[in-house]
């Protein structure tokens, strides 16, 4: 049954035409009724369908629209239907104060969370980087009557902390153990060697890495010198153009002056990463440094002997305990 209007006559359904803006379709219409009544051939989600689909794709302001990528017409500076869904969701959080906030926390190097670089690279010009490099201090890579020049570092070690106290949170020690730690470090002519040497392993195993955590392995070092004093660049990552070297190390040089023409051909962009990676080393390899890493190995030496001192001690305990039950018994009862 038709409807009826107010004055008794009956209304004929109008029709609103609404073009189709789909790409790539043609020009159609679609009639909906008015108010009031219902058309069976066009729903309501259809309706709404059909009129989201009038405005052109570029001018699309909803929210969804933004996040599919659909260019967007500011509608005003301080409304939030410009913003992304997750931005959007952002500023909803910020003011809601039952809300948890999580800051971003800084890039982890070498499983240490840093938020400051511990190095400082002062040259900024390339003449000041040729200047820093280029007086770099160096050792004989055989021998002084085979002259030649590499890149070298002192690391003897002129004041040694032998007390094993260096690490007190790594490695806890016992004060009651001090004499005897004393007479045995004093004794023992292997201690100090083998501190050095497992302070060295970092650099001569291809476990140092230049800052901030790259090229672990890529820079190989060895020691030189009568005694081991002196640690020594012998190769370097493969973005470095390389010298012509020799067979017993590749950045061997025959004198200080080829060095220096080495470093002058070189790249702006190789001369600033090999300059901060030299600074780096220079860094990790001066004497405190050396110093208190051979220092804290033989804090590392004193806790596995205290260790098997009090290992030997509560052995001996129990097995007297287990000789002796009746001397232990008394003792309980007369406490």
């Amino acid at each position: 049954m038709a409807p009826h209007c107010a004055s008794g006559t009956i209304a004929a359904p109008r029709s609103i035409v609404i073009p189709s803006c789909r790409r790539g379709g043609r020009n159609a219409t679609t009639a909906r009724t008015a108010p009031g009544t219902r058309s069976p051939a066009l729903s309501i989600r259809s309706t709404r369908k059909a009129l989201a689909n009038t405005r052109p794709r570029s001018r699309v302001r909803t929210l969804a629209g933004a996040s599919r990528g659909a260019t967007c017409r500011p509608m005003c500076s301080n409304s939030r239907a410009n913003l992304s869904p997750s931005s959007a969701r952002r500023k909803i959080d910020s003011l809601n104060p039952n809300v948890l906030r999580l800051t971003r926390q800084p890039e982890p190097f070498g499983g240490l969370t840093m938020t400051k670089c511990p190095y400082s690279f002062p040259a900024r010009s390339r003449k000041a980087m040729l200047a820093y490099l280029g007086a770099h201090s160096s050792y004989w890579p055989m021998s002084s009557w085979n002259r030649g020049f590499v890149l070298a570092w002192n690391v003897k070690i002129y004041k040694l902390d032998s007390s094993g106290k260096a690490a007190p949170l790594d490695y806890p020690v016992q004060d009651r153990f001090d004499a005897q730690w004393e007479a045995y470090a004093e004794n023992d002519s292997h201690l100090f060697w083998e501190a050095c040497e497992n302070a060295a392993r970092l650099y001569t195993d291809g476990e140092w890495s230049n800052y901030p955590g790259i090229e672990q392995g890529e820079w190989q070092f060895g020691i030189n010198g009568r005694s081991g004093g002196y640690m020594i660049l012998s190769d370097a990552p493969a973005w470095l153009t390389k010298p012509r070297g020799w067979a017993c190390n590749r950045m061997t040089w025959d004198s200080r002056g080829d060095y220096q023409e080495w470093l002058a051909e070189l790249p702006t962009d190789q001369l600033r990463r090999f300059y901060r990676a030299i600074v780096a080393l220079d860094r990790d390899l001066r004497r405190e440094a050396c110093e208190s890493e051979v220092a804290y190995h033989i804090a590392f030496r004193r806790h596995e002997w205290e260790s098997d001192l009090i290992a030997a001690e509560t052995c001996s305990a129990r097995r007297q305990e287990a000789e002796r039950p009746d001397l232990y018994d008394s003792i309980a009862r007369n406490a």
